[in-house]
């Protein structure tokens, strides 16, 4: 990584890494401001960012080395790799047995939704047929 690279040049390397369209949308759609104005202005040299802009960053973007965003110095990311997999791990664990259940959950619903289908349309058969009767007493 550069160690002259200045902060709106690590902030670009941010979009790209996060496909992000443009400086404008990462201003406006990533970090929920009105304009790019306050982005766009540590362009130039010796610009610093305020507290918020570093706030903001800090906050939508988790993985970002807030050491590396301010000083340009390590990674971008910040280095979890082997714990995050144990996470993802887990997560993934939680997230198959939540999505297992719910399956068997709502298959019983489908299972009684059905049956009440099937009853309704038997009622239905059934008044069909009786008003048929009817009309032909009358």
């Amino acid at each position: 990584m550069k160690k002259n690279t200045n902060l709106f040049e690590r902030i670009c390397q941010i979009i790209d890494l996060y496909d992000i369209k443009s400086v404008n949308s990462f201003a406006i759609d990533y970090l929920e401001y009105n304009s790019s104005e306050k982005i766009n202005r540590l362009k130039k040299e010796n610009t610093n960012p305020s507290y918020e802009i570093l706030c903001d960053i800090a906050n939508k973007f988790e993985s970002i080395d807030m050491n590396w965003l301010l000083l340009g110095e390590g990674n971008m990311e910040k280095n979890n790799n082997v714990p995050a997999q144990e996470d993802n791990k887990q997560i993934d664990e939680i997230s198959f047995n939540y999505l297992l259940e719910r399956y068997e959950k709502l298959a019983i619903e489908n299972g009684r939704l059905n049956a009440e289908l099937n009853a309704l349309r038997q009622n239905i058969k059934k008044s069909n047929e009786f008003n048929e009767k009817k009309q032909f007493y009358i």
